[in-house]
């Protein structure tokens, strides 16, 4: 079964990369944060990983970097879902909280896809992660 994650959409034994959009920048450019897709070649359970939810942490976006391209699909079990950059707009910036609106991202959640910048990005990824079985938010300290 194909599974999508914006628009990354890989089938059993594929990967593929994207963007899922999550509002605008301040001049309405979309913004659409780093996604990827690993569908394993066998069915198996859902991991959801994601990095930078606070901008200035980048070790987490570092392990994904390094990560994603060593795994294999073709030799996994299940799917990994991956946003690599989370709070986009305080990660342009390096700092802690989304400039937009002065908010942390762990502050936003579940969010509000029609709310605040920061609560449409939290809703769409607590979106993408409710659906896996285990989530890895990477964090440094």
């Amino acid at each position: 079964m194909t599974t999508t994650l914006g628009t990354a959409s890989a089938g059993p034994g594929e990967i593929d990369t994207g963007r899922l959009e999550v509002g605008e920048t301040r001049d309405g450019s979309p913004v659409g944060l780093p996604v990827a897709v690993i569908n394993g070649e066998k069915s198996g359970k859902t991991l959801y990983m994601q990095a930078a939810s606070d901008g200035d942490e980048l070790n987490g976006v570092g392990v994904i970097q390094r990560v994603v391209p060593r795994l294999d699909p073709a030799s996994l079990s299940g799917t990994i879902l991956i946003v690599g950059i989370v709070n986009y707009h305080a990660f342009q910036v390096a700092e802690h909280r989304n400039p937009i609106d002065d908010t942390k991202m762990n502050r936003a959640y579940p969010g509000n896809d029609k709310g605040t910048s920061s609560e449409r990005i939290a809703a769409a990824t607590f979106d993408a992660a409710t659906r896996a079985d285990l989530i890895l938010d990477l964090h440094q300290g």
